[in-house]
């Protein structure tokens, strides 16, 4: 099930990217790491209603985090399509241990059916 993140589910999902950190740099990606995603932006996620939590049997095993701002340094590129009314994903993250299980993928198709619902 997907649902909008709570502040109950602040220290799971700071875990979850914790987890997620590891195993990435284990594989020598370097994208995240102990500082980032931080706790103080994941609060903000939340606090903004942007994140959005994957869960099987009350555990949380992934993340999405949408909304509409593009981020600076995506200004200056020249997209393909126009930046009119988009949505954007940020902090996708799924549990090491479910990886390769479509998770990411059903995030995904969440993420592209919220943006047609928002136009």
């Amino acid at each position: 099930m997907i649902r909008k993140a709570s502040i109950a589910d602040l220290d799971p999902i700071k875990k979850l990217t914790e987890s997620c950190a590891v195993a990435l740099q284990e594989k020598h990606i370097f994208q995240w790491n102990e500082h980032y995603p931080s706790r103080e932006k994941l609060r903000e996620d939340i606090e903004k209603g942007n994140l959005y939590l994957y869960e099987e049997e009350h555990e949380i095993i992934g993340i999405v985090v949408l909304f509409a701002d593009m981020d600076e340094e995506y200004i200056p590129v020249k997209w393909l399509t126009p930046n009119g009314n988009n949505l954007y994903v940020h902090r996708l993250a799924t549990h090491p241990t479910v990886w390769g299980k479509g998770i990411g993928k059903k995030l995904m198709d969440f993420a592209e059916k919220q943006a047609r619902q928002e136009g």
